[in-house]
């Protein structure tokens, strides 16, 4: 689908190149995690605030720590998982530093599922009590059937992705006659998205224009959201910018609108542009002064 909100009273954000953003989902202060289901030996997840020497970790966060604890000669696991589990956008890698909470204890695996509900799964290393950091780039290929044969064969990912669950087992260590307590700490569990900018060039708008109809004419998918000022200060003048690029690319314009008086953000009606820009402009100009609708500077901008 392709299409182009005219969006009044939006600050709209025009990006220098392709964005990959990051955040952290691991400090369990500033998100909700939560026990697993059928967890088969207890378990828990607490606040640690404990945080690596390395200069190029966060400062301010707490670390997650995960404990399981595992009975003597018995098998069991436990897991937990951030909520929302869903990822949004394109996933490129998850980084963190990662340590061992004592010297019984071992790693834990992230378990993903993505949107054709195909499973992969990434091991966190932890081999020292001193922090390490760790990385794990998202695969572009993963373990999923063949429509045709039923056969496991390698399919493309398809985003978004879910963080399942972190979990552990120990199996390889279910004989053990002493019971045992296995510690992982997590610390800046990030995820980097890519938003899909698309490079432009602000200084030269003739670029930046035709840029955009080149997108959205070999992009399947594409939204594009334009305020009525073309930039973000306050201007009197509407831009017709929105009208060529609609044109040209062969979509349609839907009249969204954030109302500062009324506290509001939503949407009107679909419009197709016409040959004729200032008319259009006059159409879309009142469906704003029907609705009432009061922009972040009142008064700034003009009606024809």
């Amino acid at each position: 689908m392709k299409e182009l909100v005219f969006a009044l009273s939006f600050a709209a954000l025009l990006a220098n190149g392709a964005e990959v953003v990051s955040r952290d989902i691991g400090d369990p202060e500033a998100n909700l995690w939560e026990e697993g289901g059928w967890p088969t030996t207890p378990g828990e997840f607490q606040v640690l605030d404990a945080r690596p020497d390395d200069p190029n970790a966060p400062r301010d966060h707490k670390a997650l720590r995960l404990i399981c604890r595992y009975g003597a000669y018995s098998f069991g696991g436990w897991n937990a998982h951030p909520k929302p589990q869903t990822l949004p956008g394109k996933v490129v890698k998850i980084t963190g530093w990662a340590r061992k909470g004592n010297e019984k204890s071992w790693g834990m695996g992230m378990n993903f599922v993505d949107a054709n509900t195909n499973k992969f799964s990434y091991g966190i290393p932890a081999k020292s009590t001193d922090w390490e950091p760790f990385e794990f780039v998202i695969p572009e290929m993963v373990n999923g059937k063949d429509p045709e044969t039923g056969k496991q064969v390698k399919v493309p990912i398809k985003f978004p992705i879910k963080l399942d669950s972190v979990s552990q087992n120990n199996w390889g260590d279910r004989n053990n006659p002493e019971p045992v307590e296995r510690i992982l700490d997590l610390y800046d569990l990030r995820v980097h998205t890519d938003m899909g900018g698309i490079p432009v060039d602000r200084a030269n708008s003739g670029a930046l224009v035709r840029s955009l109809i080149s997108e959205m004419k070999t992009r399947e998918t594409f939204h594009l959201a334009i305020a009525p000022e073309g930039t973000r200060k306050p201007v009197k003048r509407w831009k017709t910018g929105y009208h060529l690029i609609a044109r040209e690319a062969g979509v349609p314009v839907y009249l969204g609108y954030f109302d500062w008086g009324r506290k509001e953000i939503g949407h009107g009606p679909r419009f197709e542009c016409s040959d004729d820009a200032m008319a259009d402009l006059r159409a879309v100009q009142a469906f704003y002064k029907q609705k009432g609708v009061q922009g972040k500077h009142p008064g700034c901008l003009e009606y024809l």
